[in-house]
């Protein structure tokens, strides 16, 4: 779970997250708002143990924003300047300890307004009643763009936070590939959010095929060079890897194909995977890298309905 403040401008908190201090006049301006988005990727592993982020430890987030300019209409609007990170809650206890800290944070802020995007349906319903002025940030805002979706109340938050984050930038056709415990790309097209797809996540997929195959162990994928490997450990981390990497952008070439020139823009916990804006992984050099995109989408879905 992160917990985020935002506001049009600042100076960047290393360690904490992006750029911008909320000042006084802003907060009077623009209302604090929570932008929280509960991970549904919610991991239940049959063994103990934390969740893994890319390269170690993950913690499955419900990601939370703050202090949201109301009018902000346009990804560029917005700032984070402080992202903490709490445990996807699992039982009672652990819902508890949400409810603690979301009030503790909504103090410490002076949170007014609050945007939810949540996939986790158990956990939608506790920061839905515990933020102040919480509003769904998913099919339900007053979306951005049009859908030609066929259920879309059965396609998660994220997606549709993804898609008003490029609209909200200004992009008319993009392609958004949101790396977590699943991938998923998702396409606007004419500013029309067409669809998209839905695969395992490489880490995913590394446990699950640890977890069913006798003779196999859980590994975490890791970048390393596609040559064979002379161990069974070795061969999962980098087969999983080169498999996960190598079918993203696969995919990737096969929408653009289909659907045309798109912008790609690539987001998500396992994003990681393929490398930097310094060292990107081949093919991906062109691609937009944002790992707050999410957020950014949720605050604008958040800020629309409550205009």
């Amino acid at each position: 779970m992160s917990v985020a403040k935002a506001s049009r401008s600042g100076s960047t908190t290393p360690g904490r997250c992006c750029c911008g201090t909320a000042t006084a006049a802003s907060r009077r301006r623009w209302p604090g708002t929570c932008t929280c988005s509960a991970s549904a990727r919610l991991r239940r592993r049959r063994r103990g143990g934390d969740d893994h982020a890319r390269g170690g430890r993950r913690q499955h987030a419900h990601q939370r924003g703050g202090l949201v300019p109301a009018a902000a209409a346009a990804t560029g609007d917005i700032r984070f300047s402080e992202i903490e990170h709490l445990p996807t809650p699992r039982d009672a206890a652990g819902r508890e300890a949400l409810r603690d800290a979301l009030a503790a944070f909504a103090r410490r802020r002076g949170l007014r307004r609050a945007a939810v995007a949540s996939v986790v349906p158990e956990i939608t319903g506790l920061l839905l009643a515990e933020l102040p002025g919480a509003v769904a940030a998913d099919h339900t805002a007053p979306l951005p763009f049009v859908t030609a979706l066929a259920e879309p109340a059965a396609t998660g938050a994220d997606r549709f936070c993804d898609m008003a984050a490029a609209a909200g930038d200004g992009l008319r056709d993009a392609l958004v590939v949101d790396m977590g415990t699943a991938t998923t790309f998702n396409v606007l097209q004419a500013g029309v959010f067409v669809g998209g797809l839905i695969a395992p996540g490489a880490e995913l997929a590394a446990r699950a095929l640890g977890e069913r195959a006798a003779r196999l162990h859980p590994v975490v994928p890791a970048p390393v060079a596609a040559e064979a490997q002379p161990d069974t450990h070795g061969a999962l981390v980098a087969g999983c890897y080169l498999v996960g990497v190598h079918g993203v952008v696969g995919t990737v070439a096969a929408l653009q194909a289909r659907h045309g020139p798109l912008d790609v823009v690539l987001t998500g916990g396992q994003a990681g995977l393929l490398g930097d804006a310094a060292t990107p992984f081949p093919g991906t050099a062109a691609w937009r890298r944002d790992p707050l995109w999410t957020l950014k989408g949720a605050a604008l879905l958040g800020a629309a309905s409550v205009r």
